[in-house]
């Protein structure tokens, strides 16, 4: 059994999350994914694309007014779409009650 290794508690949610980033050769890249849980420091989602570990994003969930840079810690396939892991980078901790925004 696979122990959870998570700093902090999830909670479900099926939000739009956009994130950003840049390729090999330096161009941006944009997709727009669907998260499937997010915790004070990361959020886990599904994209129909690729991101290499340990590097990082920017992204933003409006219905949360969250925003700001994340690094990339896994991906994995899983089906038709990737199983994404962003922790929070600079100091960014998301709380139901008090979202906080550093973009």
């Amino acid at each position: 059994m696979r122990r959870n290794s998570r700093r902090s508690e999830r909670t479900e949610y099926q939000g739009e999350i956009i994130v950003q980033w840049d390729d090999p050769r330096g161009g941006a890249r944009y997709a727009t994914a669907k998260c499937v849980n997010i915790g004070e420091s990361g959020v886990s989602l599904h994209m129909h694309q690729s991101i290499p570990t340990g590097i990082f994003v920017t992204f933003r969930i409006d219905r949360l007014k969250l925003a700001g840079r994340a690094s990339i810690r896994h991906c994995a396939k899983r089906g038709a779409y990737f199983l994404i892991g962003l922790e929070f980078a600079g100091g960014l901790k998301y709380t139901e009650t008090a979202p906080l925004s550093l973009a």
